[in-house]
């Protein structure tokens, strides 16, 4: 707008004061395009025009112009989900959830991967490179293995590294299979079985190491044993899942050895449902394989990074972890039941009160006056103290856990939702620092708690051998022999103690005896030199 069009267009106006002049000149004079500085209160409207129409009569005559959009020429668009390389979120409250990592040692991480199997819920967690079977075992897996899971394992025999487990909630009643009639050196494997929506289900984990000079493995003999292998599986009446690290490129097509290896799976009728790189340079090794026809997985197995991190906060992971839904009711939570009386709050004065015999004039047997102290004093004991029972869940020992590392969780949680919900890198970087930062804060409070109650424990020594043995996984629950009363328990007790006084006596009594005429020997002057 020049400004000769602003003075014909103010000179053709009546105006009664000077203020409604300025006030259209201001109008006429003020910039409306984009960008223009207004402050942040001022909000303006960006005018779009999506079509301009003619109309015209029977004789081609325009009757009237439409600005706007005609309503007819719209088409709908389906709304799609905004990050497509985030799958959706399983609830996993009702289904068995499934994982496999390849840890590359257990040792250092077993407290990371415990945090891992609690925060995601697992029911099952495959291990391959568990590195295990030296003599700090039980004091790795007392940090590995939460309260509530069972721990099988398979260490490598004569050379380092290696080995596969599988950590479980008690109540999948899983048992191992083993392979005793069958010779495979070429690769590591474990088969399990579970039972799953009233169907028995095999669990193979496999982990093959990469053949090299030092371990004398061979790429040809390793096909012979697995295509003898899957000979036995296919045979399998029902479902079943192989899983773990092969250490062949599946993503490479132009790897001989790999098309082979998904060639063999495709003569057995089987399908590998991993299409995303499992290692950190971009490569498939982990997979997970099931029958063409199976319906076992309740959506596709899906690769995620476990972020693990150490004591500093560094990732020390590099594989992917797998995990997997099947389509079937979790098993039900263990319970433990406990049995106690409450002692503390017993009153003693009215206990000592209760506590009054009453022999008899008679002379009563042994055996009598045995009867009639337990009896009433039983009956003090409930009236006082009485029996209770309490089931409780099993659930992961968290008892070391402060109020900032339980925040620290739910920040974790709430990048990660962040994260899934839009797919940016800026929020994913947000959810790596956060787990960063949990995975300091877990060691560190895990290490503050034991060393106060070490502290604690400085002048009780049996509290603290108690505690030491419990951190090195040597306490193991007490197991009394099998009886049908206490009645009967006891009397196996007294006989034990009285066999055994008496074998001791008759062996005593079969040795020569002290001859006491004999006299001790007279001491022999000394006669050496004295030290200096």
């Amino acid at each position: 707008m020049n400004f000769s069009h602003i003075i014909k267009t103010v000179s053709s106006q009546t105006f009664n004061n000077k203020g409604q002049l300025m006030h259209l000149c201001n109008v006429f004079l003020r910039r409306t395009r984009r960008g223009t500085r207004a402050g942040k209160s001022v909000q303006r409207a960006i005018p779009v025009i999506t079509s301009k129409i003619n109309h015209y009569d029977s004789q081609n005559i325009i009757c009237h112009k439409q600005h706007g959009a005609n309503i007819a020429n719209l088409a709908k668009i389906p709304l799609l989900k905004t990050n497509s390389l985030i799958s959706d979120e399983i609830n996993t409250n009702n289904n068995i959830v499934i994982s496999v990592l390849n840890c590359r040692s257990v040792k250092n991480k077993a407290l990371s991967i415990s945090d891992y199997v609690v925060s995601n819920k697992l029911d099952m967690f495959a291990i391959t490179e568990t590195w295990l079977g030296s003599s700090i075992d039980e004091s790795v897996k007392q940090e590995l293995v939460p309260t509530g899971y069972d721990f099988l394992q398979l260490n490598r025999e004569h050379r380092r590294g290696g080995g596969i487990a599988l950590m479980f909630k008690k109540g999948m009643n899983i048992e191992y299979l083993p392979n005793n009639d069958i010779c495979i050196d070429q690769f590591e494997h474990m088969d399990f079985s579970f039972c799953h929506a009233k169907t028995c289900v095999k669990f193979c984990v496999i982990y093959r190491p990469p053949p090299s000079k030092s371990n004398d493995l061979r790429t040809s003999l390793f096909f012979d044993q697995w295509n003898s292998y899957l000979d036995r599986i296919v045979t399998f009446p029902h479902e079943f899942i192989i899983t773990g690290d092969f250490n062949f490129h599946v993503d490479d097509k132009n790897d001989s050895n790999a098309m082979k290896f998904l060639q063999t799976l495709e003569d057995h009728n089987l399908t590998q449902h991993i299409s995303t790189a499992t290692h950190i340079r971009g490569h498939t090794l982990d997979l997970f394989i099931t029958r063409s026809e199976s319906n076992l997985l309740r959506t596709k197995a899906s690769v995620h990074e476990p972020n693990l991190f150490d004591a500093r906060g560094n990732p020390f992971c590099d594989h992917h972890a797998i995990q997997a839904v099947l389509a079937g009711a979790k098993p039900k939570k263990i319970s433990k039941t406990f049995t106690f009386r409450k002692w503390k709050t017993v009153d003693q004065v009215e206990l000592s009160k209760d506590i009054v015999l009453d022999i008899p004039d008679t002379n009563p047997s042994v055996d009598e006056l045995a009867n009639q102290y337990d009896s009433e004093l039983r009956d003090v004991v409930e009236k006082h103290a009485p029996l209770v029972t309490k089931s409780v869940l099993l659930r992961p020992n968290t008892q070391w856990y402060s109020d900032e590392l339980r925040e620290s969780k739910r920040n974790r949680r709430r990048a990660e939702r962040k994260w899934r919900e839009t797919g940016l890198e800026i929020h994913r970087q947000i959810f790596k620092e956060r787990c960063s930062n949990t995975g300091k804060l877990l060691h560190q409070t895990k290490q503050d708690f034991f060393s106060k109650k070490i502290e604690d424990c400085s002048g009780d020594h049996k509290q603290l051998f108690k505690l030491s043995n419990s951190l090195m996984g040597k306490q193991h629950d007490i197991v009394l022999p099998t009886s049908t009363s206490n009645t009967e328990l006891s009397n196996k007790f007294a006989h034990f103690f009285i066999n055994k006084v008496t074998t001791i006596r008759n062996v005593l009594s079969q040795q020569h005896s002290f001859n006491r005429e004999l006299s001790l020997a007279e001491d022999t002057p000394f006669n050496g030199e004295p030290l200096p």
